[in-house]
């Protein structure tokens, strides 16, 4: 199955609990209870392939751990402050939540204290700082009374890196280029959670002697709230100022590092952004222009001038959803932009419910150039389902209904077939799952069609 974004957190584990027994003495009163259990932490990074290895060079310093008993109260705080050290407490016989942020030291943020710690606690980046190498772990521990307890917390970077900014191509008359960058969420809580949808980021760049404006950023940013808008302002000593913008879909995520290249040519721009390592993402180019543009993440492959752009809406009934080259030609797969729902069919009947689809076939409008309208198959689905907030966005954007997976009150079931037989599938829950071959206002057809576009 493709998806657009594949990776893999380089600085996340799995979190291991040795020796932690659930045993608690219930006969001694928890106030007359002592303190001679010894909880013990370390935090590791990991190899390619999740593993936990000896390595700490990914872990950001310093590491504060909060300790929470089962009432939520913060009974120990406590912080790591190279790879050298391990820490280690007393407590109590008991079951025990740890929370770990790591990369706040107390110059740049405002932390929570052992008086005032919650598990929801806001770390404030402080007036004049700028975010760090943002990390969070937490996991639960019993503690049995007497008894040593071990823990290793893996850690998850919440943060991006903006490694650079270059623009070329920029009129000699330009004197001023800023990049902003937004919505971004504006806080990182204790538990790993985000508040706050409003943040921007603001780049002013320079110009080299070559004419290249730039800014070697190496900032850290708490990822994007949503679809992240990229604004590009140009100023001149008339002070006139023109502004070029673009939205990017599920780009600017947590553990990325970000390089944008742009380069002016007329009334139109085109910026590249580029991903690497730490973890693997594909650059993805999009057009602004004067009044502004909604991006759409494109394939791997270069899209050839005659063949409609992933996410486009084609022949006004139907979205393209993806192409593949094969030899000389393109075969681009399109989805209905409308549904039906609401199919009648005995229960689990094969033959009642391919005269139902079929008879749902027969009201969708044909698209030119394209074959008869199917069912999906169940990797299709998955594929829209992957990269819902690309679609969706084009459909809602022109008046198309949106692939929904979910209301207030129920999940959807999509029709499929891989074979003769169809199947229904839910995007919301597991595979495993088992539902009916049934009708309902639930269960959803959508049509699918492929055609087929010669490149020469």
């Amino acid at each position: 199955m493709n998806k657009f974004f594949k990776f893999f957190i380089l600085a996340s584990v799995t979190l291991s609990v040795f020796s932690c027994a659930k045993y608690v003495d219930v006969e001694t009163p928890e106030e007359a209870q002592e303190q001679n259990s010894k909880l013990t932490i370390k935090t590791r990074a990991t190899d390619d392939a999740g593993e936990l290895t000896d390595d700490k060079s990914e872990v950001s310093y310093p590491v504060n751990v909060y300790v929470f008993d089962d009432k939520e109260e913060c009974v120990a705080l406590m912080s790591i402050a190279s790879e050298q050290e391990v820490l280690s407490t007393e407590l109590k016989a008991g079951k025990y939540d740890v929370y770990a942020i790591a990369g706040a030291d107390e110059n740049s943020y405002e932390l929570p204290t052992l008086e005032n710690a919650t598990k929801e606690s806001v770390i404030t980046l402080k007036e004049g700082q700028e975010h760090k190498d943002l990390m969070v772990a937490n996991d639960s521990a019993d503690i049995a009374a007497g008894e040593d307890c071990n823990i290793t917390l893996s850690l998850t970077r919440k943060v991006f890196l903006l490694e650079s900014i270059k623009i070329s191509n920029v009129p000699d008359d330009i004197t001023d280029v800023n990049v902003t960058i937004s919505p971004l969420y504006e806080n990182l809580l204790l538990n790993g959670d985000y508040s706050g949808d409003n943040g921007k980021k603001t780049i002013s760049l320079t110009k080299s002697e070559d004419g290249v404006w730039s800014d070697e950023c190496n900032t850290y940013l708490l990822e994007a709230a949503g679809n992240a808008t990229i604004k590009i302002s140009f100023g001149n000593e008339s002070s006139e100022v023109k502004t070029y913008s673009n939205e990017y879909v599920d780009v600017l995520k947590a553990n990325r590092k970000i390089n944008i290249e742009g380069s002016y040519d007329k009334a139109s721009f085109t910026a590249t952004i580029k991903g690497t390592s730490w973890e693997e993402y594909p650059d993805v180019t999009f057009d602004f222009n004067e009044s502004g543009t909604t991006g759409i993440e494109p394939p791997v492959e270069p899209t050839p001038g005659n063949v409609p752009e992933v996410g486009s809406i084609y022949d006004d009934n139907s979205i393209v959803i993806r192409y593949e080259n094969e030899g000389n030609n393109t075969v681009v797969t399109l989805m209905s932009t409308e549904y039906k729902a609401n199919l009648e069919f005995e229960k689990d009947n094969q033959e009642e419910a391919k005269i139902a689809i079929n008879a749902a076939i027969a009201e969708f409008p044909s698209i030119e150039g394209a074959s008869a309208w199917r069912l999906p198959t169940l990797e299709e689905l998955k594929y829209v389902s992957e990269s819902l907030e690309v679609f969706n966005s084009s459909l809602k954007k022109n008046g198309k209904s949106e692939f929904v997976i979910e209301d207030a009150t129920n999940n959807y079931v999509y029709y499929y077939s891989d074979g003769n037989d169809i199947d229904v599938y839910c995007p919301n829950l597991p595979d495993d799952d088992d539902y009916s071959l049934s009708g309902g206002a639930y269960k959803i057809f959508r049509a699918f069609t492929t055609m087929t576009i010669n490149n020469n």
